[in-house]
């Protein structure tokens, strides 16, 4: 079988609940949170950062926060959406 063949095959399966076994999902663990920070911004540099937040499907502060630590930690796996820079925030 090619993988043509074998994606249109499965692409007729995925549907079938007999051929899928329950999924186990384990305990959805959500981090507390007990500091905040505040700052502010221009109504354009909002604009950007809410912008660039919905391409990613974050909310602004899961955004900002993202940003900060990646900042500070290591460098990590590349994003597919790249963050923007101050550089790339659109002026007046």
């Amino acid at each position: 079988m090619n993988e043509r063949e074998l994606a249109a095959e499965l692409q007729r399966r995925k549907d079938d609940p007999d051929e899928w076994g329950d999924v186990e999902s384990g305990p959805v663990v959500k981090r507390r949170l007990s500091a905040m920070v505040s700052d502010r911004l221009s109504e354009d540099e909002l604009a950007a950062v809410q912008s660039r937040a919905a391409l990613r499907g974050e909310t602004v502060s899961e955004y900002l926060r993202g940003l900060a630590i990646r900042r500070v930690t290591p460098a990590r796996a590349h994003q597919a959406l790249p963050y923007l820079t101050v550089s790339q925030m659109p002026t007046r």
